[in-house]
């Protein structure tokens, strides 16, 4: 079935798969293989894209990127951040199209086309982490989920059963070669803590409805592709968040919408350079804003890919979000520069990696929330509760393949 953030259930595959590269003639010699660059976001996608959200990078793309920790890979899904909250030690915090996604459980992940079930998460669901050396496909469509029967029992208080349906429709049209139209939509459910469903005093439904659009275009001339998608969401409850009870509790009817651009470049078949940008605009349908769903979010990139040689620079912006539903306080959000060199060497491979560039002391993610700590406060308390984004780091490495 789809995620509990059903709107946003995307297939995240991470499958090594064929497709047609490019191999550098510098890197062949004689008693060496030659070195094949595979940049997944160069693909022809006309023709086979079920939508304009969909799309993949590959392998060869993702090493080269430098990265403060792995979870970061997924934010080669454009408006994809993952945010560390807690620190090294507590699973990352994933938001996406206006949705936090908890820690990763509300994202569909699949590796080798095997949805991910890690039944020892301290949620009960999967915490999302791809394999770095293996390639991502992502979709975005309102759905992905046919149907669903649910049926649950809570502490032998009782038991509770729903079914939906989930049919969804897409279109794409193709005007030119270099270009196609696509048209999607969906409806879809996310389930509710099953404890909820069978509590007399205060019930809420098992599966809750959903339904969303999205429209979008792609166009594809040599090795430059650009993508525009327009969406929207709209579901009759979510859960949220309570921080003095560490629990979610169901809240209103809501509604999404918003925008994707992202463009890739491979001006020579060693550079690539690539951006993106999101924007979205969520409310509850009393015109509350929605704690945490961020306004905006984009990342930019340039990856060289020669000789043995590999460097790329990238920046990553989270924007702005309200903090409280009435919008009077507010997050203003990060900005993070960081960089990689690799030099590979037969099996050993020598790299840096220059993280936080510029040494930003954004936060890394903010919330408001009542929290209580017995040693400093008399009672519980209301106050933003952030964490700073790493220092500027310098790490250096040596991999030795065997």
């Amino acid at each position: 079935m789809c995620a509990p953030a059903f709107a946003v259930a995307a297939a995240l595959a991470a499958t090594l798969a064929a497709f047609p590269a490019h191999a550098d003639e510098a890197e062949r010699a004689a008693d060496t293989p030659p070195q094949i660059v595979v940049f997944g976001r160069g693909e022809t996608r006309i023709g086979t894209a079920a939508a304009a959200s969909e799309g993949s990078i590959s392998g060869a793309d993702l090493l080269v990127r430098p990265l403060l920790k792995v979870s970061e890979l997924l934010e080669a899904i454009p408006g994809m951040v993952a945010a560390q909250h807690s620190g090294s030690g507590k699973a990352n915090q994933y938001f996406l199209r206006g949705f936090n996604l908890d820690h990763g459980s509300d994202f569909t992940t699949y590796i080798d086309d095997v949805q991910m079930n890690l039944r020892s998460h301290g949620h009960a669901a999967p915490a999302a982490g791809p394999a770095p050396d293996r390639r991502i496909a992502r979709r975005l469509v309102p759905c992905l989920g046919q149907s669903a029967r649910s049926r649950a029992a809570a502490l032998g208080q009782g038991t509770a059963s729903q079914t939906l349906a989930s049919p969804k429709l897409a279109a794409a049209w193709s005007p030119a070669p270099w270009a196609e139209l696509y048209l999607n939509w969906g409806e879809g459910f996310h389930s509710n803590d099953a404890r909820g469903a069978v509590n007399a005093a205060a019930r809420v439904p098992l599966l809750v409805r959903g339904r969303g659009h999205e429209a979008g275009l792609r166009l594809q001339r040599g090795t430059a592709t650009v993508t525009a998608t327009w969406w929207a969401l709209n579901v009759a409850s979510e859960l949220r968040f309570v921080g003095d009870s560490n629990a979610v509790e169901p809240s209103g009817a809501s509604h999404r919408h918003g925008i994707e651009l992202v463009g890739f470049w491979r001006p020579a078949s060693w550079l690539a350079l690539d951006a993106n940008f999101t924007a979205s605009h969520a409310r509850y349908d009393n015109g509350d804003h929605i704690p945490n769903a961020f306004e905006n979010a984009a990342s930019a990139g340039v990856s060289f890919i020669r000789g043995g040689w590999e460097a790329a620079l990238r920046m990553r912006h989270l924007g702005p979000s309200p903090l409280v539903e009435d919008n009077s306080l507010r997050d203003k959000g990060s900005t993070v520069f960081n960089l990689r060199a690799a030099r590979k060497l037969g099996r050993i491979e020598l790299y840096a990696d220059l993280l936080n560039v510029l040494n930003s002391r954004d936060k890394d993610i903010a919330y408001f929330y009542e929290s209580y700590i017995p040693a400093f406060d008399a009672a519980p308390v209301e106050g933003r509760l952030s964490r700073v984004v790493e220092p500027r780091t310098l790490r250096v490495g040596v991999k030795i393949g065997l």
